[in-house]
């Protein structure tokens, strides 16, 4: 890993931890902080970990960039409600799929998870917030993606655009973006790879 890399390794985990005192700290002026289950907390470390691999193992990519697309229809969902009941605070979304490619071929799958950044408890507020994380496991490699996304209920289908934190096989290095648009009960999982 050269010195940009770590540098850039290093930053966002500033940034990652930036963020967590201040949900954290927005939290405690809300409510007193409740104990965190294990559940929640193996999720925490997991995504933490992934990121941390995916920073590591970046290297730039041989070519030029790619698009491509998958689809999927989300076959196991579960719906971590943490007290109080109902959406609050570090609720979790956990979910895995089978992904196929445009011929209705299987060719790969994806796992991860949401959890509640914001719930939607004010009359201001029109949908949850909700940071995901998202692991595509496909033929040649993997790819991580993440981001924050509007949710109207936490059974709902996500939506938006992710950022690409990483790859690896054929996708080592890899950024760019992954669009999700629903097509009825199913997604449309555009992936925008760039070297």
């Amino acid at each position: 890993m050269d010195n940009a890399q770590c540098d850039r390794t290093q930053a966002r985990l500033a940034q990652l931890e930036d963020e967590v005192a201040a949900l954290r700290a927005a939290r405690a002026r809300r409510q007193p902080l409740r104990a965190v289950s294990p559940l929640v907390g193996a999720a925490l470390v997991a995504a933490l970990a992934l990121l941390l691999v995916s920073a590591v193992s970046a290297a730039p990519l041989p070519n030029t960039g790619r698009t491509f697309t998958v689809f999927t229809t989300t076959r196991e969902v579960r719906i971590v409600d943490l007290p109080p009941a109902g959406p609050s605070q570090g609720d979790l979304r956990v979910f895995n799929a089978p992904l196929f490619d445009t011929q209705g071929k299987q060719v790969g799958r994806t796992d991860g998870f949401y959890m509640v950044t914001d719930p939607a408890d004010e009359p201001s507020e029109p949908a949850h917030m909700l940071e995901g994380l998202s692991t595509y496991s496909l033929p040649n490699g993997t790819i991580s993606a993440q981001g924050v996304s509007p949710f109207a209920a936490l059974s709902a289908l996500p939506t938006g655009t992710r950022a690409i934190t990483g790859g690896t096989g054929s996708y080592r290095g890899a950024g760019g973006d992954v669009q999700i648009v629903p097509q009825g009960n199913r997604l449309r999982i555009t992936f925008h790879l760039t070297p």
